[in-house]
Formats: structure tokens, C-alpha cells, sequence
């Protein structure tokens, strides 16, 4: 009797101790995977770590704007700053500041301006310069880097640079696509000399349609939740909304979202209520932005026709079959080969 009771003791302790060590195993592994565990700290740890090191480098740049006094503006510097790669970009808020982008993460700054010139006895007085760079569509034509600029007082001598270190009395010229940083320095005696910097830009045709078409859909999107909201027992643009759940085409993409401007127009005109200031101001900028489509592709249809004539043309289509040069269709869809539209994809 004694054996057996001590066997049942032995399987009661065996069982106790085993329910305990799962216990424990349980505590051990929620401790190294759970949400407050270890595996989780340390990937919080991280991602602090890569946000204190971004903001770091953004403090340092601000910084470094106050022991230079080749800019007028904070703003000025910083965009110098993103075409070096420093940071990523530059955007202004509507009360002035200044959000500065590196690695995801932003700081908030004052534009401020650069006082390290005005320290002469306030003996100088300061020059002030306005202007307008340059921004259109590549069109293989050279364009003035800088379309207007004005100086106060107005004799004073204008200079540009490409390069901040090389100055010429005449406008540089750009060409290509990309992004151009121009200096513009004024000076004139008894004046402080001073220095902006501006930022011309030439973009593709390419990526000027497939970012209005962007926009575009955004738009739609916001004007279907204002119908949604009067009419509530059709949903007229579900179609339509879902493309973004899907892999098509600019031209399609294109079409689709011509087909939803129409019907919101149709639903507009038997809808009163839709006839606000707010809904009629987002249908007036899909105007500008088919006004921009109807240009690009204009522009992309010409230089697709000419590259189609090289690539078919002889001797030339045999260094197009060397290089792997192919027919491309027409940004309407229009494939002289076969039915396959495979134009620039969303």
C-alpha cells in the first residue's frame, strides 16, 4: 500500500512540476515576444534610435545655416542642403515654419533670416531680390533658368551660378530633365551684397502624367464621399475607387477616371445639394489637371511617333534589335503591333 501510495505522490508531483514548467516557459516566452518583450523593446529601441539619429542631422544642417552667410533664408540653405542629399525635402507651412524631412522623420523650424551680414555698424543697407525659376516639361529646347527676378534698388547687378562659386552676368540656360539649384547674387556699393538660391525644374512627360493621374483619383475619391453622403441608396463610383486595389495601365487608368469625372457631373446636376463652393472648387482643379494630361500626352505621343519611325527605319532598326529597342504604343492606347498596351505603368 505504501508503494502505491508513494508512486501516486511521485505522478502528483510529476504533473505539479510540469504544469509549473509550462507556467514558466509561457511567462518566459511572452517576456521575450510578447508586446512588452524583449524581441519588442529592442525593435522600439531601434526605431527610436534611427529617429534620434535623423532629427540629430537635421539639427546639425539648421545649425550649420548660422555659420554661413551665403544665404538670406534658412529656407534658401536647406534647399541647397536636399540637392546635396542631406536631407530629403523642404516644405513650407501655412504659418511660415518650415518641416524638414530626413529618413521619414520631420522637425518643425523657423524660416529664419540670416543676420551674420548686418553686424558692420548697420553702416550697409540690404538689397532685396525676387524671383521665378523656371518649371515646364522636357521639350528637347533649351530655357532660362530663371523666368523673372527683380532687385530693390533696381540697378542693383544681378550674377547667377550654377555651382556657387562661378558667376556670370547672364541667365544659365537648362535643357535636360532634373533639378537645378541657381545662385542669384546682388550687389551694389554701400549695399549688403546679397545671395538666393532658387530651383529650376524640367520633368518628364512620363512622370508628370502618372502624378496628375494621381491626384486626379484623389480628388475623385474625396468628391465620391461628398455624393456618398446626399446619395445614399447607389454607390455611383465603387468601381471606379477600387482601381487602386489594382494593377493598370495610365491609359486605362486614364480612361477609367474620365469616365468617373463624367458621371460625377451627371449625379452633380440632378444633386442641388452638390452645388457647393467646396465640391465645385475640386471639379475646377480636374480641369488644370486635364489641361496638364491633355499637354503631356500631346508631348508623349510626338516623341513616341519619331522614336517608332528610327526603330522601324533602316539601317537604324538593326541597332534598335542590337539594344532591344521596341515599338512602343501611343499613350491613346494605339499599338500598331498588336493588342497589348503596355505603355508607362501606375
Amino acid at each position: 500500500m505504501k508503494t502505491k501510495e508513494v508512486r501516486g505522490i511521485t505522478i502528483i508531483s510529476l504533473v505539479v512540476t510540469i504544469v509549473v514548467l509550462l507556467i514558466l516557459a509561457g511567462i518566459s516566452i511572452n517576456a521575450v515576444i510578447g508586446d512588452n518583450g524583449i524581441i519588442k523593446k529592442a525593435q522600439n529601441s531601434a526605431e527610436l534610435t534611427k529617429e534620434s539619429e535623423a532629427k540629430e542631422i537635421i539639427n546639425r544642417t539648421v545649425m550649420e545655416f548660422y555659420l554661413t552667410n551665403d544665404y538670406e533664408t534658412l529656407e534658401d540653405f536647406l534647399n541647397d542642403k536636399v540637392l546635396s542629399g542631406k536631407i530629403d525635402k523642404v516644405e513650407k507651412n501655412t504659418d511660415g515654419t518650415l518641416k524638414v524631412w530626413k529618413d521619414n522623420y520631420s522637425v518643425t523650424v523657423e524660416n529664419k533670416t540670416n543676420s551674420s551680414n548686418n553686424n558692420d555698424n548697420n553702416v550697409n543697407k540690404t538689397i532685396k531680390i525676387s524671383a521665378i525659376p523656371y518649371e515646364g516639361i522636357y521639350d528637347g529646347n533649351e530655357h532660362e533658368a530663371i523666368t523673372n527676378v527683380k532687385a530693390e534698388p533696381t540697378d542693383a547687378i544681378l550674377a547667377y551660378s550654377t555651382d556657387g562659386t562661378n558667376y556670370s552676368t547672364k541667365i544659365p540656360t537648362i535643357i535636360n530633365a532634373g533639378t537645378f539649384s541657381i545662385k542669384i547674387r546682388a550687389s551694389k556699393e554701400n549695399y549688403e551684397t546679397k545671395i538666393i538660391t532658387v530651383i529650376a525644374k524640367i520633368e518628364k512627360a512620363e512622370g508628370i502624367i502618372d502624378e496628375s493621374l494621381r491626384q486626379k483619383y484623389d480628388i475623385i475619391s474625396k468628391l465620391n464621399i461628398a455624393i456618398k453622403k446626399v446619395v445614399t441608396k447607389k454607390d455611383y463610383l465603387k468601381e471606379y475607387i477600387d482601381l487602386k486595389d489594382k494593377r493598370i495601365s495610365n491609359y486605362e487608368l486614364d480612361r477609367k477616371l474620365t469616365e468617373a469625372y463624367n458621371i460625377i457631373l451627371e449625379v452633380k446636376n440632378d444633386h442641388e445639394e452638390l452645388n457647393t463652393k467646396e465640391f465645385n472648387k475640386d471639379l475646377k482643379e480636374i480641369d488644370k489637371l486635364n489641361e496638364t494630361l491633355t499637354s503631356c500626352k500631346s508631348y508623349y505621343n510626338s516623341n513616341t511617333s519619331e522614336l517608332n519611325k528610327i526603330i522601324r527605319k533602316v539601317p537604324t532598326n538593326l541597332v534598335a534589335k542590337i539594344h532591344g529597342y521596341k515599338i512602343k504604343p501611343f499613350f491613346d492606347g494605339k499599338n500598331m503591333q498588336d493588342a497589348v498596351i503596355d505603355d508607362f505603368k501606375l
